[in-house]
């Protein structure tokens, strides 16, 4: 239902099926779907039946955050952005951070993803959260980890982009940023899924 009333703010004809898994997928085709939007444990994608065409959510997210944080930012180009976790929506962020002209330093705790994200993008930096705070006012928060980043650890200038569930700012620092903490749960992404489907 979440999901539909997105999409219906955003001027599509939306609704959910009777049925769940195949038997909604042909409710959904027999009654003239254009796009399905379909999730289970592991994926959730935006797959428009007629042109053939699939949309990641984890790769609409992480777009659709990084937009949004370079346009509260004022642009990318040259600044310094941190980057928590190296995730799915975590490795997308990077790279469209990087091509975005950012300065992009991470956190990840696994050693093994963080090996795997550095050779795939040797322009990241790894820092530990102390240091990324310190030196970064541009915030990519794609961890599940909450509270991490308190009041002191903002700037009057940081903006943080959190499509991480929950947020990893306490309750002061989201008080604190305001709309600085860009943050929705669902419709980023859901937007972005529905105009590359449809697009």
């Amino acid at each position: 239902p979440a999901v539909a009333t997105v999409l219906r703010h955003l001027g599509c004809q939306a609704w959910v099926t009777e049925n769940a898994d195949v038997n909604g997928m042909h409710e959904a085709t027999q009654a003239g779907a254009e796009v399905l939007f379909l999730a289970d444990d592991a994926r959730f994608v935006a797959l428009n039946v007629r042109r053939g065409r699939c949309v990641d959510n984890d790769l609409a997210t992480a777009d659709g955050y990084v937009v949004a944080l370079e346009a509260a930012a004022g642009g990318l180009e040259g600044r310094s952005v941190l980057l928590l976790g190296l995730g799915h929506v975590g490795r997308a962020a990077a790279r469209r951070l990087l091509a975005r002209g950012a300065d992009v330093a991470v956190v990840e705790q696994d050693g093994d993803r963080l090996s795997a994200s550095l050779e795939e993008s040797p322009a990241l930096r790894s820092v530990s959260l102390e240091e990324g705070l310190e030196r970064c006012g541009l915030i990519f928060d794609a961890t599940p980890v909450p509270d991490i980043i308190d009041v002191d650890d903002i700037g009057p200038t940081t903006v943080a982009a959190v499509p991480g569930l929950p947020s990893g700012f306490t309750a002061r620092a989201r008080s604190a940023l305001g709309v600085g903490h860009i943050h929705d749960p669902l419709a980023i992404g859901v937007a972005v899924m529905a105009a590359r489907a449809l697009g």
